[in-house]
């Protein structure tokens, strides 16, 4: 009896596997699969298109109501795992009432320099962004200095003088931002001049001037 445990636990020794020890490149790749932030915008969707999704389409009221819930609570966070499509994030930048605004320059911007990249995309986002910014200190500018019960004071003069900056900034980030951009849908063509010929000039212009000195006169 003891000879026949003792041939079972061989066997079950020879049975087991070693463990297998990952490289480190594969350790981080299932640790990224296996944890994720509640804001990371794959499990969003993930979680909306076989969770939140087919709750809201249920047929029965309570558990329709039940998800319909749960979407409005992460609404913001589906919004922003979508950003580079509906753009809601640079409305933000702007006063509520010039959001629209914003947010049409942004996707008009876009449509006219043809955007496809991430980079392309951001770009366009942000000249829409500095843009936003030139209007808003524009209107508080207007706002202050066409109230005339207001005298004209020093620090009224420092706050006109501020807007202005923060005007003149913003439209210098505007312009350089829509010029960037440009750059990148049209890159400069170079051209390039192999040094060989300008050798070969030099050579003729020496020779040159060695003949002038071998028929100069002794």
């Amino acid at each position: 009896m003891a000879t026949k445990n003792h041939t079972d636990k061989q066997v079950q020794k020879q049975d087991t596997k070693p463990v297998e020890i990952l490289t480190r490149e594969e350790a981080t790749a299932k640790l990224n699969k296996c944890i994720s932030a509640p804001v990371d915008p794959n499990d969003l969707i993930d979680n909306f298109r076989k969770e939140v999704l087919p709750g809201i389409r249920s047929e029965d009221k309570k558990e329709r109501k039940k998800w319909l819930d749960e979407f409005s609570k992460k609404s913001y966070q589906y919004a922003m795992s979508v950003g580079l499509l509906n753009h809601y994030h640079v409305a933000e930048t702007t006063a509520e009432r010039r959001q629209p605004l914003l947010l049409s320059i942004t996707r008009e911007l876009i449509k006219e320099h043809d955007c496809k990249t991430v980079s392309e995309i951001l770009l366009a986002e942000m000249a829409a962004i500095h843009y936003g910014r030139m209007l808003s200190y524009s209107i508080m500018l207007s706002a202050n200095s066409q109230t005339g019960s207001n005298p004209i004071t020093h620090e009224r003069n420092g706050l006109y003088s501020a807007f202005g900056k923060e005007i003149e900034r913003a439209s210098r980030q505007y312009l350089a931002t829509i010029s960037t951009l440009k750059q990148l849908k049209n890159p400069p063509i170079e051209i390039n001049v192999k040094a060989k010929t300008a050798f070969v000039g030099q050579n003729q212009q020496f020779n040159a001037t060695q003949e002038i000195k071998t028929n100069d006169p002794q």
